[in-house]
């Protein structure tokens, strides 16, 4: 999306990032186990901005997979993702209820907008936009429910990510 900013650099006609899914559900997986007010502030900015569309049901998938990972780690030679330290079980109370501003880690937040906007109202635009992710699907739930033994669930989900980019990688 161009940006006023993008006149002060010589930038390519297309840079190689994340699909925006997947940012997104980095951002959620975050938020599971901290509350940086700066993802909230993203996840809304992006939910309520124009030119911006995103598969709820993709992002939601991703978020429980990549928390899923977060708590258990994966390996795929010649990687391998180690479990993050403070990880905790995908929570769908977390997107259903609108929270305290008292929760959020206000680092950073009056950097990206001046002024700053309220937590109250970024909290509750998170619960109005991704409200969806309170919802898990039948294969999510077994994800959730499941802990470190719903491994093959995962592997099978990931390859089953849409572009196939894992489909013929060794997971385990």
């Amino acid at each position: 999306m161009p940006l006023p900013v993008h006149r002060a650099y010589v930038l390519p006609a297309s840079l190689p990032v994340m699909a925006l899914e997947e940012n997104l559900a980095e951002k959620i997986a975050r938020l599971t186990r901290r509350t940086p007010a700066r993802d909230v502030y993203d996840l809304v900015w992006i939910s309520t901005n124009a030119g911006f569309t995103f598969a709820p049901e993709l992002v939601r998938r991703v978020a429980v997979l990549k928390t899923w990972v977060d708590q258990f780690g994966l390996d795929s030679p010649p990687t391998s993702w180690q479990a993050v330290s403070g990880a905790v079980d995908y929570q769908t109370t977390l997107w259903a209820t609108v929270r305290a501003a008292s929760e959020y880690d206000e680092q950073s937040i009056g950097v990206l907008a001046v002024p700053a906007p309220s937590l109250e109202s970024l909290s509750a635009g998170l619960t109005e936009h991704y409200g969806f992710l309170a919802r898990p699907d039948e294969l999510e739930q077994k994800i959730i429910t499941g802990a470190a033994g719903a491994r093959s669930l995962v592997l099978s989900a990931l390859a089953g990510l849409p572009g196939a980019r894992l489909a013929d990688r060794h997971l385990f």
